[in-house]
């Protein structure tokens, strides 16, 4: 993903459809490499305007400095419930 999503119409259809929102996701699984792709392909997809307010709407800011300061310890899956 972080390779094609340097082409702009790419970064646009992904924020288009909503793919940004699976990407903020990954950031609190437990895959620290997985983490470290979506990072990277969230900062290509951030060129676009529209693509950085989706990023700040679905909390993507605040997990990437908490991965950058290791404040944040990973999701595991499966763990997400509400009582």
């Amino acid at each position: 993903m972080k390779e094609i999503t340097t082409n702009a119409l790419i970064r646009r259809a992904i924020t288009d459809l909503g793919g940004l929102r699976t990407m903020v996701k990954i950031l609190r699984d437990a895959n620290a490499e997985l983490r470290c792709l979506s990072a990277e392909t969230i900062a290509n997809i951030a060129r676009l305007r529209r693509a950085r307010r989706a990023i700040r709407q679905h909390s993507g800011i605040k997990n990437l400095v908490c991965i950058r300061l290791g404040l944040c310890p990973p999701r595991v899956v499966g763990t997400d419930f509400k009582l």
